[in-house]
């Protein structure tokens, strides 16, 4: 192999490898879980919307413990 011929392969595998850096730099991971929105509703209740795998979940809480309410899935990107 010529000393062109290697030079050309050593800047494609560095143009390659600072494209999938940018990549992964401007797409942060979303989290698989992560509160929305919360409302009390008294000292120890409230409601709140959570983010879970794909679906939205209105949930209750209170000294009782935690209820799902309704859901629904999320609108596809």
């Amino acid at each position: 192999m010529s000393a062109a011929a290697g030079a050309v392969l050593v800047l494609g595998g560095l143009a390659a490898a600072l494209v999938l850096a940018r990549r992964r730099a401007a797409a942060p991971p979303r989290a698989e879980l992560a509160l929305e929105a919360r409302v009390p509703l008294g000292k120890d209740a409230g409601v709140a919307v959570v983010r879970w795998r794909g679906r939205e979940l209105l949930v209750g809480y209170g000294p009782g413990g935690v209820s799902s309410l309704a859901s629904r899935e999320e609108a596809a990107p």
